[in-house]
Formats: C-alpha cells, structure tokens, sequence
C-alpha cells in the first residue's frame, strides 16, 4: 500500500490497517487503507477535531453518507460507512488514486479536450447521482480522481455533511462543474474565461446562472451541451485528442512517482490503455462488494470497538455466502471461476430527447462473476452496427460499463439502438430513442 504511514498515529480504526497518505479530501486527509480480515484496499478520508468531534457534523455525515451508499456508478467512488475513534471520524469508500493525479494541480493548466473530457465523466457521475436522489455539494479538484482515462468522483457525504447550508439540487451541482472547468485551465479566473472557446463560454455562462430558468435542469443536460460545444470547438474526435492528452500527463506523472511507490506502478499498469486510439471501456471493480455492508444510519457511526466486531462479522458472513471471494487476496488464491453474466443487462441513453446532429449516449451494464472475455456488439435501427468487440474481465471486477456515442442525421423513424452480448451468453436489450428532425 506504498510506504509506511507514522509509527504513532492520533487515531486507529480497528479492523482497518492504514497505509500512506494518497491526498486531501473534502475535510481531511485521504488515506491509503486495507480492511484486514478481508485484504480489500478501500480508501479512508480521516476528519479530525475540531470538525470530526462536533456531534451536530457526525449525525449529518452519518445520514449523507447512508444516503450515498445507494449510489453505484463507474465514475463514483463507493461510499460504505463512517468508523469513529475518539475526536477523530473515518469516511470508508473505494480506493482513490489521488496521489497519482497531478494533472489536475499543474500551474500551466491542463489542454482544454482533457479538461472536457473530465467535466462530462464528472457529469456522468452526478447524472447517476440525482436519479438516486443524492447532490454531492462540493465538487472541485481535490475530490476527483484521474488514472489514465478513468475518472472517478470522491466525497460524496462528506461535502454536504460540511456544506449542509447548500441547496440539495442538480444546479448545485452543475454550476459547480462550471467552475471546475474554468478551475482546470490556466491563468486567472477572468483570463481563464476568457481564453475559453464561445461555445463552451455559452454552456458555462447558462450553468452559472443566477437566474434558475436559465440553469441546466439535470446534469444530462448540461452534460449534452457541454459534448456539443466540445464538439463544435474542437472536432468530432475530441475525445481521441482527449484521451492522447490524458495518457501523456499519465505517463509524466509515473515517470516523476517516488520509486518507493509501489502502488503507483501497479496501478500505472493496470489503468494503462489500449494502444488504440479509442477510449476502452470502463470495468468497474467491486472491491470486496463493502457494499453489501450498507448500514442504517443509526448504526453508521459506530465506536471503533463495537465497529471493528460488526464489519469482521459482516465480511465473515459474506466470504461464507460466496459474496467477496472475487476480491479477497490470499497467499494461495483458488483459479477464478468461469466468466458469467447476471441478467439482465440494463441499457441506459441520454439525452431522453435529442434532434437532428445530436449525439445520444448509451451505457450498458451488467453484473459479472469470474474472469475471461465480454464479446458484445451496437446495432442501430438504421442498420448500422459495430463490429463484434471483445472486453477482458479479471476476477476482480463486479460489472461492466461500455458507452456507445451515435450522431443521427436527417429523418429516422422509430429511432433504436440495441446493445447485443453475443459471449459468454446470448442476450440483448434495446431502446428507443426519441429524435426529431423538421
């Protein structure tokens, strides 16, 4: 878990083993973190006095944070539960590479397809969140996490446990990733502004609105028109140019990592692309499925003592049901078990509603069980289609996430678009889609 954290720290979290720091949160210091009856690396953000001891900020995080665990999405961080060890309270999530995230605190700012490329996974992530019901509050730099082209999204819970004055809305949401892109370029914020092509100028004046019937009513909205002005300013290949500019910061960042990190070169390795172009699909990990540990919030914040006992009997349990095989690590691991996939498959398209040149965007996913390969394929009704796709799944990965970006030209009657998983077991799921062209 990298170099060893100090000998005598001012707290401990029984049943948790804490490594290095890997950055700042919301509130504290994010630490590197294993549970130790079961190996899983988490991540644990460590909120210490005054604001960890006041009770009034421990029942708000207790309750935001049961609230985040429902949330499930591949660019949000995973929130399990909240560990108490005298002043100080211990936020439980997935493991976030915060440390190897540079690129987002470079003085000469990052490339402007980068930086659309982390707002729109950044708008993703509160998509997902606001269907759940669930406003983050407290979107910026130091929450997100950046290995490779996966972007992640921290601190759910903790931002509106420490903000609770904010509005709970989308727009909340989404005029705080205005300023994360204005944030994430360089120079003053006027200069930043500024430099700014007029598109994304436009989307980000509306997002920052005063005015509420000129805000974007959900982060699909935003996130649409942020993909069109990106589009219209810096090509249909944005993406790719995206992708290129992230791996090359990626690449910076490995190459200036203490060698001592041997963390970071794992996961160097792991979140390394394809040598194509294309932006792979993201596998989602489910580290240990801690989320089957979801709690109440009368039981969320718990006492070291009595809270080490429930979660080594939670994990004892779930090890004996077959749940967290996949992700327990021990000297003599059993062979992964042949890849499987739960139906169904759930096919998800934004925007609900698009017209002509619009991109729709559709996301499928699924549960998956074992390691081996996802032979999939997108068909249109038009008549177009992909060709036959292979995804490798480890046994470390609890589902899938694969996105399909299409354009419709002109008139389409009866708009679809069908997601077809051709192996390791046949199934399909389509949706229509609602286009109009005058």
């Amino acid at each position: 878990m990298g170099s060893t954290p100090e000998a005598h720290p001012a707290y401990a979290f029984e049943g948790y083993e804490l490594g290095d720091i890997s950055g700042t949160g919301l509130a504290g210091e994010v630490r590197h973190a294993r549970h130790a009856e079961s190996g899983v690396d988490v991540a644990v953000e460590v909120i210490g006095a005054p604001l960890g001891a006041d009770s009034d900020f421990r029942q708000r995080l207790s309750a935001e944070v049961d609230r985040a665990t429902v949330l499930d999405h591949p660019t949000i961080a995973s929130v399990y539960e909240v560990l108490s060890c005298g002043e100080h309270v211990g936020v439980v999530t997935d493991s976030l590479a915060l440390d190897h995230t540079p690129a987002l605190q470079r003085d000469d700012g990052l490339p402007l397809a980068a930086t659309l490329f982390i707002a729109e996974a950044v708008l993703l992530a509160m998509s997902s969140a606001h269907r759940a019901g669930v406003v983050h509050g407290a979107i910026e730099p130091r929450v997100i996490s950046v290995e490779g082209t996966r972007v992640r999204v921290g601190g759910f819970g903790v931002g509106r446990a420490m903000r609770p004055q904010v509005p709970a809305e989308p727009a909340t949401d989404t005029r705080a990733v205005a300023r994360l892109v204005v944030d994430l370029t360089a120079g003053s914020a006027a200069s930043r502004y500024a430099t700014l092509p007029r598109q994304l100028r436009i989307v980000l004046a509306r997002a920052a609105s005063a005015r509420r019937e000129r805000q974007y009513r959900t982060a699909a909205a935003m996130r649409s028109a942020l993909v069109d002005a990106a589009r219209r300013d810096l090509g249909e290949d944005w993406r790719k140019t995206a992708a290129e500019q992230l791996r090359a910061l990626r690449t910076i960042a490995v190459a200036t990592a203490p060698p001592s990190s041997e963390r970071g070169t794992q996961d160097a390795a792991e979140a390394s692309p394809r040598a194509s172009g294309a932006v792979r699909p993201v596998v989602r990990a489910a580290p240990g499925d801690l989320a089957q540990r979801r709690t109440t919030p009368a039981r969320s914040l718990r006492v070291a003592a009595t809270g080490a006992a429930l979660v080594v009997l939670a994990l004892a349990v779930g090890v004996a049901g077959g749940v967290v095989v996949p992700a327990i690590r021990g000297t003599s691991p059993p062979a992964p078990a042949a890849l499987s996939v739960s139906r169904p498959v759930s096919l998800h398209v934004e925007p609900a509603q698009g017209s002509c040149t619009g991109t729709f965007v559709a996301s499928a996913t699924g549960s998956v069980h074992g390691a081996g390969t996802i032979l999939y394929r997108w068909q249109r009704s038009d008549g177009e289609q992909t060709g036959s796709t292979a995804l490798p799944v480890s046994s470390r990965d609890g589902s899938f996430l694969i996105t399909q970006h299409w354009q419709l030209n002109g008139q389409v009657s009866h708009a679809s678009i069908t997601f077809e998983l051709l192996s390791p077991v046949a199934m399909s799921v389509t949706r229509p889609l609602q286009y109009t062209c005058p």
